[in-house]
């Protein structure tokens, strides 16, 4: 998880990525608000918790918005009720090999081998998207 307006991100490792600046693992994280960009692992239990996670975030009285980057896994029960939420503001369908990963370690692009959602969220009344769908290339 990454947050858009400091220099930080939240990892499963704090004990080897707090050397990169994690602040440790998202799960553990309290009192978050601001914007995020969430592209957690893609197992499972790993993406119910967080789906659980950012619910009880939405749910607070702070200020939050999340977009969000999964496979397109909604014949799993959790993550189709999940893109039901009354936070959607926005869902996009990528299909396969219609969008790239970006490889920054390798500088180069990897095209998308699986269909994929990006879902953006938020407790704000007003938010715009537009730059997101207008400047959607990458996912990093």
């Amino acid at each position: 998880m990454t947050h858009w307006t400091e220099p930080l991100y939240y990892s499963l490792f704090y004990d080897t990525d707090r050397y990169f600046n994690s602040k440790g693992n998202f799960l553990l994280a309290k009192n978050l608000e601001g914007s995020f960009m969430v592209n957690p692992p893609f197992s499972e239990r790993m993406l119910k918790a967080t789906i659980r996670k950012i619910n009880r975030m939405l749910q607070s009285s702070k200020d939050v918005s999340v977009i969000m980057f999964i496979p397109d896994w909604r014949e799993i029960n959790f993550v189709s009720e999940f893109t039901k939420s009354p936070f959607i503001k926005d869902i996009i369908e990528l299909k396969r090999n219609e969008y790239k990963l970006r490889d920054c370690i390798n500088e180069s692009d990897i095209p998308g081998k699986f269909k994929a959602l990006i879902i953006a969220l938020s407790n704000y009344q007003n938010i715009d998207l537009s730059y997101l769908k207008n400047n959607l290339k990458y996912i990093a």
